[in-house]
């Protein structure tokens, strides 16, 4: 028995080093996951304000072999026909793949345009007027990022 124990012992004093270096690992990566997190939001907040001048406007029909510049007068006459603003657009193109059906583009819902206007406030000012007004088959909101988005979605 005593043979036994001076045998267990010996194992456990062997093991003690492995111990203590297997707890400064932990640490270590418990460190770094936080990192990670902080890194991750400062990430987020980033995107979210390179996307600060840019709304998403669905509902606009689209055309075949359309330019962005023709993208850019489709959204200034929506806004201004549907809204009556003026808004100064820097670039405005269609997001997403073109949906097909059997080999050709399925016109029925085009895709959504993401335009950056001239500043933040001109930003605010168009969203503010959408929300209020709601014109028929046309939508305007944020561009958010994707992790922002799936936040602000409850269970997804």
């Amino acid at each position: 028995m005593k043979t036994s124990l001076q045998y267990t012992q010996k194992d456990v004093d062997e093991l003690k080093p492995f111990h203590v270096k297997l707890e400064d690992v932990n640490k270590d990566l418990d460190k770094i996951s936080k990192d990670l997190a902080s890194h991750s939001q400062k990430m987020e907040y980033l995107e979210n304000q390179s996307r600060r001048n840019n709304i998403r406007v669905k509902g606009i029909p689209e055309s075949d072999n359309e330019t962005w510049e023709d993208v850019e007068v489709k959204v200034k006459r929506a806004i201004k026909g549907k809204l009556d603003l003026d808004v100064d657009i820097e670039r405005a193109h269609r997001v997403e793949r073109r949906k097909t059906k059997s080999g050709q583009a399925n016109q029925s819902q085009p895709r959504t345009i993401v335009c950056r206007l001239r500043d933040w406030k001109q930003r605010e000012q168009v969203l503010r007027k959408a929300r209020k007004e709601k014109p028929a088959d046309f939508y305007i909101s944020e561009d958010l990022s994707p992790v922002t988005l799936q936040k602000r979605v409850p269970n997804s």
